[in-house]
């Protein structure tokens, strides 16, 4: 009934045989989020002209602004999706106009599809990268339409730039760097024992940081990969790393016990499984060789080898919409990751929620935190099993290390800052910061 009744509206409003990739778009958004029929209408009577309608009022007071992503972020997912919707928040509280396009359609139900809709965001769903000619029909539909353009990832921007600027020649092209990709890929042939040659490593970073030439901003995550960028040649960058509410769980040390680890295991092999499963095998029994304690895994995990470790110690917990309890009652965070690149965001969420990280010296580099000062840190299995024992077991530690990162935290991952820089990378500015996150659009 839904269908059918949103598809014959699209007929009224539609010249017969125009925009038909359009339609079932609109038809299928409605008939999954029905709660949102009244925002879709909303926002297809506002954009008519852009369908291929004639508009009396075709105006808008807000920038115009193109995103570009592999998938509309779901927080709960962990990862990059925090700030991407944390990017999203920003952008929607300074009243840009916003659509985002996913370019891997989600295979669950996103809660953020309501949530940005609801403040305005235009979502079209169904572009895949197979159907390269519908983003075209798209670009070249609203050609010069866009004032800005956010790209993330590599692939896309490769896959697309030349589209962008052949339809949107005056919009600033942005490339949004979560991470070096060919950093991670260096580093996980060596952990696994096949080193790529050095001429291939200088290949692969050239390549990736390359591309990024093109754009006329990068928003990077940190000040390290930030100079690789300014190193190869690109002209504008910026940092945009994350934002994150400082909300310290209450629990005394007294009350807690166990060890957790958040974040998303999406693939095999990936950097959280390899730190999950390094973490079991290696590190976990030197430390029950001194202590009874247990191990959380929290988050999407689609890893059958990390399943495998279920037992009465290894809890292996899944997508959870809230880590607040799991923070309240572990006493410390695991974070054993050998090789990835970016910044580690389950990192900075650990310690914003009051809760002490021992973490490898790969991560204490990329965040730049000083072992036994903000962090406590271990290169090898004993090392990392030894900082955890000092952690769990002595409480002055614990204390020192909690309220150190808490501070580090609350300095580094300042809302107005990161909107400072965000729009600072997209060549915008505003006088009124926000000083808070957008608690109102849902953040999680």
């Amino acid at each position: 009934m839904v269908r059918e009744a949103i598809s014959s509206f699209l007929e009224l409003l539609f010249p017969r045989g125009t925009r038909r990739y359009f339609f079932a778009s609109v038809v299928a958004d409605a008939y999954r989020f029905p709660k949102t029929i009244p925002t879709i209408i909303s926002n297809l009577i506002r954009h008519k002209e852009l369908y291929g309608l004639q508009s009396p009022c075709a105006s808008s007071n807000g920038t115009r602004l193109l995103f570009i992503e592999d998938v509309l972020p779901d927080p709960r997912i962990g990862g990059g999706a925090p700030r991407t919707c944390q990017i999203l928040d920003v952008l929607v509280g300074q009243g840009f106009q916003i659509t985002f396009i996913p370019l891997i359609p989600n295979k669950a139900l996103n809660p953020s599809v309501a949530r940005f809709r609801v403040a305005g965001v235009e979502i079209l769903f169904g572009v895949t990268p197979a159907e390269r000619p519908v983003v075209t029909s798209l670009l070249k539909l609203r050609k010069n339409y866009y004032t800005v353009i956010i790209v993330s990832r590599p692939t896309n921007l490769k896959r697309l730039y030349a589209t962008l600027r052949h339809y949107q020649g005056n919009a600033l092209v942005v490339y949004d760097a979560e991470a070096v990709f060919a950093l991670r890929q260096i580093m996980h042939r060596k952990l696994i024992g096949k080193p790529l040659a050095a001429r291939t490593e200088k290949r692969l970073v050239e390549q990736e940081l390359g591309l990024a030439r093109k754009a006329d901003s990068v928003m990077a995550v940190s000040d390290a990969e930030a100079n690789l960028f300014r190193g190869y040649g690109c002209p504008k960058v910026a940092v945009v790393g994350h934002t994150v509410p400082i909300r310290p769980s209450k629990a005394p040390f007294s009350e807690r016990s166990g060890i957790l680890f958040a974040g998303p295991i999406l693939s095999s092999p990936s950097p959280n499984e390899d730190a999950v499963i390094f973490f079991i095998t290696d590190v976990l029994p030197l430390i029950r060789r001194q202590m009874d304690v247990g191990f959380t895994i929290v988050g999407p995990n689609s890893s059958k080898r990390v399943q495998a470790y279920q037992t009465d110690i290894v809890k292996v917990v899944g997508m959870v919409d809230d880590l607040t309890p799991f923070y309240n009652s572990n006493k410390i965070f695991a974070a054993p990751t050998r090789y990835s690149a970016g910044v580690p965001l389950k990192v900075y969420d650990a310690a914003a929620n009051g809760i002490p990280v021992v973490a490898t010296p790969l991560l204490c580099s990329q965040l730049g935190w000083y072992p036994e000062k903000e962090i406590l840190c271990g290169s090898t299995a004993e090392e990392f099993a030894l900082a955890c024992i000092r952690l769990l077991s002595d409480q002055t530690i614990w204390l020192q290390i909690r309220n150190n990162a808490l501070e580090k935290v609350r300095r580094v991952c300042d809302i107005s800052g990161f909107s400072q820089q965000l729009l600072s990378a997209i060549g915008s500015s505003s006088e009124k910061l926000p000083k808070k996150t957008f608690a109102k659009y849902g953040r999680v």
